[in-house]
């Protein structure tokens, strides 16, 4: 095992890993208050693909822009929707600040999106508080036609091609 700072890059496997940090939150195993959580999500790099990959969950949101570094494809948490969301449930509060929200990841997927845009799978999405083929469709209107947005399910495996046909 290997620890890595934030913002510094790891070659390994062909790629460059790159780890930013992104707000989460855990409850306390004392008090049970809910507290800040460091979490990370990953910027990696194909640079003999000359692709890019951005991957994040377990966020309340996402700190930076990546646009400038024309990401291909994203792999986000989606975890619940606002109207979904039961605050008579213990885990309301973690879901609210330690969860994306889907239009956290909409202005996410706005916020970065360019022209090498090719994918973009959703994945951790929650239990009772989400509607898959509602997030699926909201996140496709923003993305746009030319780019494939699905759900991540248990064995699915996606092609990431920047050349789709």
């Amino acid at each position: 095992m290997h620890g890595v700072k934030e913002k510094q890059s790891l070659k390994a496997y062909g790629c460059i890993a790159t780890p930013f940090y992104v707000p989460h939150t855990s409850r306390d195993s004392e008090t049970g208050e809910i507290i800040p959580c460091p979490n990370f999500g990953w910027l990696l790099d194909f640079p003999e693909a000359s692709e890019r990959l951005l991957y994040a969950t377990d966020y309340e949101f996402i700190p930076y822009s990546f646009k400038n570094f024309n990401i291909n494809y994203f792999l986000l948490e989606c975890n619940h929707q606002a109207e979904f969301l039961d605050r008579s449930e213990t885990k309301w509060e973690h879901s609210l600040r330690g969860h994306s929200e889907l239009e956290t990841v909409k202005k996410i997927v706005e916020v970065n999106k360019t022209p090498d845009m090719r994918n973009v799978i959703l994945c951790h999405l929650s239990d009772g508080w989400s509607n898959e083929e509602v997030m699926q469709k909201e996140i496709q209107s923003v993305a746009g036609k030319w780019v494939s947005v699905a759900v991540a399910k248990a064995g699915m495996a996606v092609e990431l091609s920047k050349y789709p046909f």
